[in-house]
């Protein structure tokens, strides 16, 4: 530090930073160094970034053809007459199964389990449905849990 008198020049010779700035700066260098490590460490911890639009997609459509088939069950069987509705629905889900007894759209075999949840009020019919829809790929296991409750109500 230089302070002028009388036209002098004199050096103070006690001139240091303050011992806060040197706390602070140390601090901030330990800080990010800190931060660095971290990254690292949590960027090895990640397998694959997920990115599969289509598989997602592949488990909407099953969730809106069990959505399509199940109103279009419930329909049939109500026109059926309000009597046996739940017989009449196993009867309506059969008629989906192939030559093999394989059912043409997958989660239909968990809606033929589901049939004892159809409950009649009056004339409001409802059917609790929760099942379970799973898609695989070579690496990746998407699973979804379905719950939708249909309501129709009798003429």
């Amino acid at each position: 530090m230089v302070i002028l008198r009388n036209k002098k020049f004199i050096k103070n010779k006690k001139a240091s930073t303050p011992i806060g700035v040197g706390i602070i700066v140390v601090l901030t260098i330990v800080l990010v160094f800190f931060t660095l490590y971290s990254f690292n460490v949590n960027n090895k911890n990640i397998q694959e970034k997920i990115n599969y639009p289509n598989s997602l997609d592949k488990i909407y459509v099953q969730e809106e053809l069990i959505n399509f088939y199940a109103n279009e069950i419930l329909d049939n069987s109500i026109a059926k007459g309000k009597n046996n509705l739940n017989e009449n629905v196993k009867v309506e889900i059969g008629r989906y199964k192939d030559k093999k007894e394989k059912y043409l759209v997958e989660g239909l075999k968990q809606l033929e389990e589901q049939t004892d949840k159809i409950n009649i009020n009056g004339k409001d019919v409802s059917w609790k449905l929760n099942m379970t829809l799973s898609y695989s790929e070579e690496n990746l296991k998407i699973t979804y849990n379905y719950n939708e409750e249909i309501e129709k109500t009798l003429t």
